[in-house]
């Protein structure tokens, strides 16, 4: 009878700690009026409005609306989402972040060296509008977006086409 008795001890109680752990580590609950949304996660945050991830789906809930203890636990996670979403609507828009080496200033911008391959150093020559006055050799990170094609006569008198990139601003 003891053998038993320690099997079922050994059996039950890890079990138990277990789903204790886990219900207490997929969120916590927040009270929003008379209603507690359990296991609650932000998924993004918009013009003031929390989409939440809770145990029954995503609802949506004023930031303010909000329990202030929940808004200061999560400011950080807040302002970190928010650099997120503004790098996504950046990153859709066509803005992209370049590393380029200026090769030479031309009319209306400058041709560079755009880093392809960070690991090998690779580049391929572009033309950035809006970026003047910088010496040659010198590296820069920009932040420019994708806006057609540039065509110039190259030092050998043939005409060279290569990507147009709009300054957006200097890193």
């Amino acid at each position: 009878m003891k053998k038993l008795l320690f099997i079922l001890t050994v059996t039950v109680f890890p079990i138990c700690g277990f789903a204790n752990f886990q219900i207490t580590d997929f969120g916590e609950t927040v009270a929003v009026g008379n209603k507690f949304y359990h296991e609650v996660k932000i998924v993004s945050i918009s013009e003031g409005i929390a989409t939440l991830s809770t145990h029954e789906g995503t609802v949506k809930i004023p930031w303010t609306a909000l329990p202030v203890d929940f808004q200061k636990r999560h400011a950080a996670d807040v302002e970190k989402l928010a650099k997120q979403q503004a790098a996504k609507a950046e990153y859709d828009a066509g803005i992209r972040e370049l590393e380029i080496k200026v090769i030479q200033n031309v009319k209306g911008g400058v041709l560079a060296g755009k880093t392809v391959n960070i690991f090998t150093g690779e580049t391929k020559t572009i033309f950035v509008e809006g970026l003047s006055d910088v010496a040659d050799g010198t590296q820069l990170s920009v932040k420019a977006k994708l806006d057609g094609l540039y065509h110039y006569l190259n030092t050998g008198g043939a005409n060279s086409t290569v990507e147009k990139w709009v300054l957006i601003a200097p890193k």
